[in-house]
């Protein structure tokens, strides 16, 4: 950790940032933006926001969110935004339907999982509203709501469907 370096233990084996990239990328963009000025910003990375100061004469952004099917008009200003789960991104196979996002915890079947679940978070950092958005996903309403609940200034939204 000290040098910044990372061994993984097996061949083959791979880092895929897709739970978090696209919202340390909003960050670091609205983190550039700022630098040059620029407070009144909006970053978009593929439904990750990275929300700045509001527009002028505005006292916050709509967003419009789209969680388990449910639509949601929020207002908000210098925070950051995600959403995941199966609403859009799904495959059926053999007839179940199963999400793009994956459970890492054994034992997994390398196959996206079942729960119908759509969560929204709004933190101050995109990065965690992007992290948390997916962990809630994996982990279900009950458990993803008290895991997020552990960072500060985080609010969610979840939608957990029967199958």
């Amino acid at each position: 950790a000290e040098r910044g370096l990372v061994r993984l233990g097996k061949d083959g084996m791979r880092l895929d940032f897709g739970g978090i990239g696209k919202g340390y990328a909003a960050d670091a963009a609205r983190r550039v933006l700022r630098e040059q000025g620029y407070e009144t910003v909006l970053v978009d990375l593929g439904g990750d926001l990275a929300i700045g100061a509001p527009p002028p004469e505005q006292e916050s952004w709509r967003i419009e969110t789209q969680t388990g099917g449910f639509k949601d008009t929020l207002v908000l200003a210098d925070c950051a935004v995600a959403t995941s789960g199966d609403t859009f991104r799904f495959i059926e196979i053999d007839g179940v339907r199963r999400s793009h996002i994956l459970d890492p915890r054994p034992p997994h079947d390398a196959l996206g999982i079942q729960r119908h679940v759509g969560a929204t978070v709004i933190a101050d950092e995109a990065w965690l509203a992007d992290a948390l958005a997916s962990a809630i996903s994996v982990l279900g309403a009950e458990d993803g709501r008290r895991a997020a609940g552990r960072f500060k200034n985080v609010q969610t939204i979840v939608v957990e469907l029967p199958d």
